[in-house]
């Protein structure tokens, strides 16, 4: 085979390589973020401390009002029990019951107020916690999809590795330095295609002479543009 097919074949599985690598990393940044997941528990415990908050509130105007409803009937029992005979104290009981009375309604509207309140927190809370469940349910399929492609690029890493030891070995010392001097140079492509006398990484048309000696396949032919290997297709 001769030497700029060799290096040509080995250009794929080079470029094959670079591109399971870079993928390879990717996935271990994917499966790294778990920013969504954290995002979501969040929302999830805030929209349930708010539901807590609410129903810790609602409870203390429960007890209130529930005091205010004693008091309210200790008054009246004082007021039409028959044992209070003194006018002024009569005045101040009926006028404390009205007292008393005006704060349970004020009361009533508060926990009105609150029952939309609390039946708004449920829902958040329902939400929330149903777009946890969807997130989490996502992220492990998510998970198990990554782990799989990065374990079958694993294998085609240890199977490309093992071709491109194979290829290295049968290209000369001098043409491999040039190849990977290219390699290192040129962003990782060393060798392209030549068609109908251009070369397809730069697009510059090459005098015919160089696609002649490119096919001959007896040296190395560089682009007079970009410098890189030129492989004859077509």
């Amino acid at each position: 085979m001769k030497t700029v097919e060799l290096l040509r074949g080995l250009q794929a599985v080079d470029s094959a390589l670079d591109a399971a690598h870079v993928r390879l990393q990717q996935i271990a940044s994917e499966l790294a973020d778990r920013s969504e997941f954290a995002a979501a528990t969040r929302a999830r415990r805030a929209r349930a401390d708010e539901l807590r908050a609410i129903e810790a509130e609602q409870r203390d105007l429960e007890l209130e009002m529930e005091s205010l409803r004693q008091h309210l009937e200790t008054t009246n029992q004082k007021l039409y029990g028959g044992r209070v005979g003194d006018a002024k104290e009569l005045t101040n009981l009926t006028r404390e019951a009205q007292q008393v009375r005006g704060q349970i309604a004020a009361r009533d509207e508060q926990q009105f107020v609150l029952l939309e309140r609390v039946e708004q927190a449920q829902t958040a809370d329902a939400d929330a916690e149903r777009h946890l469940v969807e997130v989490r349910n996502r992220r492990r399929a998510e998970e198990a999809a990554l782990k799989a492609e990065r374990e079958g690029l694993q294998e085609s890493i240890a199977t490309a590795e093992a071709e491109q030891a194979n290829l290295r070995a049968q290209v000369d010392a001098a043409a491999l330095r040039t190849y990977d001097n290219l390699r290192r140079t040129k962003g990782g492509l060393a060798v392209v295609d030549l068609r109908q006398r251009t070369c397809q990484a730069c697009r510059v048309s090459l005098p015919i002479h160089f696609e002649q000696r490119a096919r001959q396949g007896d040296v190395l032919v560089l682009c007079q543009s970009c410098g890189r290997i030129l492989s004859p297709t077509g």
